[in-house]
């Protein structure tokens, strides 16, 4: 269906240049005067996880598409794929690596995601916007190091980021799946 830049929203999936992409960022600016306003988006190629931004104008009128959400579990990861399935059915699809390549490091088997299909095909995820890992190893406590001052961690799914110095091995963080970032210790 056509529907105006403006009208966008982050999560939507577009026809932009015949290809498919996911706005995975949105940001409507004002114009002042006899300049009109602005919308940028951040967008992902849905086939190969390319994310580019690009500015249109309010009233451009982009092919926004029909996208059926699914709750499915994350099972496994084989050569053809990720394979997730329907909790109610059991039936199971299986999407390619390369679209979902940034989110890789997040998926932990049974994890409850959920999948986008367009016109019965699957296309993308959603995982929750913060997700638990343990702590696999981290740098010692440095004396006289506040806690704004933070250190290498090595997380599961060898992620590696930066937390607070009072985190140590073997405790759960929240992670910011879209940012890779520390969030919260688990309390």
């Amino acid at each position: 269906m056509l529907t105006t830049a403006q009208d966008l929203k982050k999560g939507s999936f577009i026809n932009y240049e015949d290809k498919m992409y996911k706005v995975t960022g949105y940001n409507y600016k004002m114009g002042g005067g006899k300049m009109g306003g602005s919308v940028h988006l951040k967008i992902k190629d849905v086939k190969t996880g390319n994310v580019h931004e690009t500015k249109l104008d309010p009233h451009d009128r982009i092919e926004e598409l029909e996208i059926e959400r699914h709750k499915m579990k994350y099972l496994y990861e084989d050569s053809s794929g990720l394979c997730f399935m329907d909790p109610q059915s059991f039936e199971q699809t299986t999407l390619s690596k390369e679209a979902l390549s940034n989110l890789l490091p997040y998926l932990k088997e049974e994890t409850e995601v959920e999948v986008e299909f367009f016109e019965g095909n699957p296309i993308h995820i959603n995982l929750p916007e913060k997700i638990v890992l343990e702590v696999i190893s981290t740098g010692a406590v440095k004396k006289g190091e506040t806690d704004s001052v933070y250190k290498p961690a090595r997380l599961e799914g060898d992620i590696e980021v930066l937390v607070p110095q009072f985190i140590k091995s073997g405790d759960k963080i929240y992670i910011d799946v879209e940012t890779g970032e520390y969030a919260d210790r688990v309390k």
